[in-house]
């Protein structure tokens, strides 16, 4: 499948979401950010990676819990044939990147 595609629709379902969210999360006063989607080639499954200031493991399960609300407005913005099953799970990458700027400052001392 065309990759260019593949990246449009993720950037779109990742826009889609990172706006509902504004609203899902405004009474929390919470910083909820979607850091990528990573869909199926063929759209089916799409991962729905999460990160947060804080409480960022208790964002993703209460997402998990009601994903079938944020698949309907997937399904209401995004055409596709199918309708991704979404899977939120918590983004390490930026904790990654921290650890390694903090090993590289260290290794400077």
């Amino acid at each position: 499948m065309n990759s260019n595609r593949i990246d449009r629709v993720n950037s779109e379902i990742q826009k889609q979401l990172a706006l509902e969210m504004i609203e899902y999360f405004s009474n929390d006063n919470s910083l909820v950010t979607v850091t990528g989607v990573d869909a199926d080639n063929d759209f089916r499954h799409a991962k729905v990676y999460i990160n947060s200031l804080t409480n960022v493991a208790e964002y993703v399960n209460k997402l998990n819990k009601n994903k079938s609300h944020f698949q309907g407005i997937i399904s209401d913005k995004v055409p596709l044939k199918f309708t991704p099953i979404l899977e939120f799970v918590i983004d390490n990458s930026t904790e990654n990147i921290d650890k390694m700027l903090n090993y590289s400052d260290d290794g400077k001392n």
